[in-house]
């Protein structure tokens, strides 16, 4: 998940990883923009089942 304003860094977008039980705590990483891939399909949910997965659900699987 990702903002979709720029970061005060040039060309770059601060990703944030909420972590669980807490949504109050996690991790924030400044990303360069040519580093993202943004699923125009993708909800909120379908984000969230990727990354309880792991990744061993692929993005397709979970579109459908």
């Amino acid at each position: 998940m990702y903002s979709t304003k720029e970061s005060i860094i040039k060309d770059h977008y601060t990703i944030t990883i909420f972590l669980s039980p807490l949504p109050s705590s996690g991790f924030m990483f400044e990303v360069h923009k040519d580093d993202i891939l943004v699923i125009e399909n993708a909800g909120f949910n379908d984000n969230l089942q990727y990354i309880i997965s792991m990744g061993t659900r692929s993005f397709t699987e979970i579109l459908k």
